[in-house]
């Protein structure tokens, strides 16, 4: 009997269950945007008869840097620590632990979505005169986009004009309102915005008085 309890002893103290520090995540998963940055948690969770004196030093790394980027170190005089992830581009990461040059995880998944595709018009001039050519400027994001003009309103595209990059030159040739819009294109997405601009008729000459 007595051996018997020494054998359980010996193997209750020697389990590393019963002995060890683990790490625990505020979030087990992030879904973030390319350029956003969050910020998450880690603690430390004592199990067994060990005291926070021999806790070891973690830091927090991304398993792929060219995906999202993760600083962030617990040490001996806290419990918890602030992890921040910068987002760098898309993919699937995760956020890994180092302790004494051994790698553990991963703990956290990153997963990275590409910027959203923006696009608004700038006009150099809300309103044009005949026969003046006046600019319109596509302001889109994120770079690089493919720019398609169009006369007419939005979502019209019976009527494509002579322009391919960000700017669009037109003179017009009569009177009136006219719309135009443009469309930004990304291999993950589009956008599209429309202006309207209204054309006066060229100024009247006065007769010189004899």
């Amino acid at each position: 009997m007595i051996r018997r309890t020494l054998i359980f002893a010996s193997l209750f103290l020697s389990y590393p269950a019963f002995a060890a520090w683990n790490p625990s995540f505020s979030d087990t998963s992030v879904l973030m945007t390319v350029g956003e940055t969050r910020t998450i948690f880690l603690h430390a969770s004592r199990s067994g008869f060990n005291t926070y004196d021999d806790f070891d030093p973690w830091t927090c790394v991304s398993d792929k840097k060219k995906v999202a980027t993760v600083t962030g170190e617990l040490t001996h005089e806290r419990r918890t620590a602030e992890v921040t992830i910068t987002a760098i581009s898309p993919g699937i990461a995760s956020v890994m632990l180092i302790e004494h040059g051994r790698h553990f995880g991963p703990f956290v998944k990153i997963t990275v979505l590409p910027k959203p595709v923006r696009v608004t018009i700038a006009s150099s001039a809300m309103t044009a005169i005949v026969g003046r050519p006046f600019m319109l400027l596509a302001i889109g994001e994120p770079a690089p986009l493919t720019f398609t003009w169009y006369r007419g309103h939005l979502g019209d595209t019976t009527q494509p004009l002579p322009a391919s990059g960000e700017e669009l030159i037109v003179t017009p040739d009569t009177p009136g309102r006219y719309s135009f819009w443009v469309q930004a294109a990304a291999p993950h997405g589009i956008s599209s915005d429309e202006i309207t601009i209204e054309v006066l008729p060229p100024p009247r000459r006065h007769a010189a008085r004899r």
